[in-house]
């Protein structure tokens, strides 16, 4: 669904963040792993999320009609795509 998404989530100190991701992954399984840069904005009660792309858009001579208002998960999902692999 294109726009603006309800983001709910707790931040929570762990000790061996690597340990909990391999847990997790086992006990509710990874449906899609996306790599980015991204900055992260706060303005007022929004959080805005800035990925690194404009450079790689350069490098590919990908014009602004071929952008989607898509998140990448979506996109993948949509396509059956999965990229699933464990992160290091």
């Amino acid at each position: 669904m294109p726009g603006p998404k309800v983001s709910l989530y707790r931040v929570v100190q762990v000790a061996d963040h690597r340990s909990l991701i391999e847990a997790l992954s086992d006990a509710l399984g990874v449906r899609v792993v996306v790599e980015k840069a991204r900055r992260l904005l706060l303005w007022r009660n929004v959080r805005i999320h800035l990925d690194r792309i404009e450079q790689l858009r350069e490098a590919l001579g990908i014009p602004d009609e071929n952008l989607v208002a898509h998140g990448y998960a979506d996109l993948l999902t949509r396509r059956g795509t999965t990229g699933i692999r464990r992160l290091a």
